[in-house]
């Protein structure tokens, strides 16, 4: 005897897996991002602690940090479907009216 229920549970929890697995990629991808970014800083902080940074230290540390906000853009735009959907049909584009009178009708009425 077969439960009526059961194909609803297991769909239930395909989704839930399928959603587990999309936020850990998600933390993962934001998470390597924020450690590239960082590294360098803390890396410096811990070498000056010490003793002077060599220059190629401070210069790392300047290029990485504000890649920061670019790479989560980045990111961001990898996993988020309706941004890809606008990128590739950019706002920009003339938009066809449907189901509506010319504009000038509006200006004279």
């Amino acid at each position: 005897k077969s439960r009526p229920y059961a194909a609803s549970v297991s769909m239930v929890n395909l989704k839930q897996k399928k959603f587990q697995s999309k936020v850990q990629r998600n933390l993962l991808l934001y998470l390597s991002v924020f450690a590239f970014c960082w590294v360098w800083d803390i890396a410096n902080g811990l070498v000056s602690l010490k003793t002077y940074s060599p220059y190629w230290m401070y210069l790392m540390q300047t290029m990485t940090m504000p890649l920061q906000g670019f790479l989560n853009f980045i990111v961001y735009g990898i996993n988020n479907r309706m941004f890809q959907k606008n990128v590739r049909t950019p706002a920009l584009l003339p938009r066809t009216r449907t189901g509506l009178e010319d504009e000038r009708t509006y200006l004279v009425n």
